[in-house]
């Protein structure tokens, strides 16, 4: 009985009778290859951008030590390969969870895949930035590449460099400001009531509210609305006026 290997890692299991006088070099390379697996780091560095039907193959080989077969794999490049990168992983029927980091130049994209490429199936790894991804396995037509956290719960909390996360509290833990900042021409949306504790809002060039409660304090370019009231006042009682000197008073509405 000849030889067999595992289906996801490549592993040589002997065939019985087999191998007389050699299993010694059989059980070492196996051990290699465990250890390439559970615990092996490797960087690939790519020549070609490849494409979604001509892709970069990375192939867990049987019983040979090999890049595809190590949990950690950083993709790197000798220069901007000019476009993204498409990388495959066979064979199609090996069931893998790994750690993937994009190195790649010029901020390209990563796509990666197993089987035939379909856009359903694959994931893409932004430049920079690492994954913990599932392999499906599921055969040429089949196979997916996913993230392996899908849907992450955290039961406590959250340390992300100088921001905790924390139930319902979000907090900076370095002397800085928090800043939440939206792409370009996007808004911040707060859609429910608004509580700022200290009671201050610097630094802004409209407030836009039909409910604003509290005081303003400051310089206004306009002041648009129904009505703008004074403290214990009732609509249409008092109006505020400018006096010619830059400043404003209330004035009673019969002075009009």
């Amino acid at each position: 009985m000849a030889s067999t290997y595992t289906s996801n890692l490549g592993i040589e299991k002997p065939g019985t009778g087999e191998q007389t006088g050699t299993w010694g070099g059989t059980v070492n390379t196996d051990f290699d290859l465990f250890d390439e697996a559970i615990n092996g780091i490797t960087t690939v560095t790519l020549a070609a951008a490849g494409t979604s039907g001509a892709p970069n193959t990375e192939t867990i080989t049987d019983g040979v030590l090999s890049d595809a077969r190590n949990v950690y794999i950083e993709f790197t490049d000798g220069g901007d390969l000019g476009n993204d990168v498409y990388v495959q992983l066979a064979p199609n029927t090996a069931k893998k969870v790994a750690y993937i980091k994009n190195n790649l130049s010029g901020s390209q994209d990563l796509y990666l895949f197993q089987g035939t490429w379909h856009i359903d199936r694959d994931f893409v790894l932004s430049a920079g930035q690492t994954a913990v991804l599932k392999f499906s396995g599921d055969g040429a037509s089949s196979s997916t590449v996913t993230s392996a956290l899908g849907d992450l719960q955290i039961d406590g909390y959250l340390q992300v460099d100088n921001l905790n996360f924390n139930g319902n509290t979000i907090s900076s833990t370095a002397g800085t400001d928090l800043n939440i900042t939206p792409l370009a021409g996007q808004q911040i949306v707060l859609d429910a009531t608004i509580i700022v504790d200290a009671g201050v809002v610097t630094g802004a060039t409209s407030i836009t509210s039909t409910a604003f409660v509290g005081d303003l304090t400051g310089t206004a370019d306009a002041v648009e609305g129904t009505g703008v009231l004074s403290t214990g006042e009732t609509l249409g009682t008092k109006f505020l006026r400018e006096d010619g000197d830059g400043t404003c008073s209330w004035q009673a509405s019969a002075g009009v």
